[in-house]
């Protein structure tokens, strides 16, 4: 799941591709549609969220992740200068 925040906005989408381009220094690469809002968000502000649900999460669970995602950084909070957007 990728979400992103500008401002008080808030928003959330999932990617099926995410993976360590280097680790010195830290670099991911994330492939998310052009089109969608979230990379709007992240080219505006630079900084984004990934958070690794398993295969068989409901629903709700990514309902509670995406918001959850959106106050505390789980896994990678990545700055635009590492983040290379597809």
């Amino acid at each position: 799941m990728l979400t992103a925040k500008e401002g008080e906005k808030d928003n959330g989408c999932i990617i099926n591709t995410v993976m360590q381009v280097t680790d010195t220094p830290m670099q991911i690469s994330v492939t998310v549609n052009k089109q969608n809002y979230t990379t709007e968000m992240i080219e505006k502000t630079g900084v984004f969220n990934v958070s690794i649900l398993s295969e068989e999460a409901k629903f709700s669970v990514i309902a509670a992740e995406a918001m959850a995602v959106l106050m505390t950084v789980l896994f990678l909070v990545i700055k635009r200068k590492s983040a290379r957007l597809c």
